[in-house]
C-alpha cells in the first residue's frame, strides 16, 4: 500500500524502487572528456571538449542553488535538460 499528499492510498501488491544509478562513461574512457561521476560539463551543458554537450541522466553539471556539480536521475530533469541544451 502507498500513501501519497494529501493521503490518498493506492493498494498494490509490489512496489519497485530505483535509486542511484551509474552512468555508462565507458565509451569515452580514451577521449578528451572530463569524466566526474559522469559527463563533466558547465552551465551550458558544454563538456570539455569544443562542440560536444552532454544533458541528462550522464551530465554532471553544477548547481547554483546547491553550489556543487551534481547528477539528477529523474526522465523529467533528463527531458528539460535537453530542451535547455539547445
Amino acid at each position: 500500500m502507498i500513501t501519497l499528499d494529501l493521503n490518498k492510498v493506492i493498494k498494490t501488491d509490489l512496489i519497485i524502487i530505483g535509486v542511484g544509478s551509474i552512468p555508462n562513461t565507458s565509451v569515452f574512457e580514451n577521449s578528451e572528456l572530463i569524466i566526474e561521476n559522469g559527463i563533466k560539463v558547465n552551465e551550458f551543458c558544454q563538456s570539455s571538449i569544443e562542440d560536444v554537450f552532454a544533458a541528462g541522466d550522464v551530465a554532471n553539471f553544477y548547481h547554483p542553488h546547491y553550489g556543487k556539480y551534481m547528477r539528477l536521475e529523474s526522465y523529467k530533469h533528463a527531458q528539460n535538460h535537453g530542451i535547455f541544451c539547445c
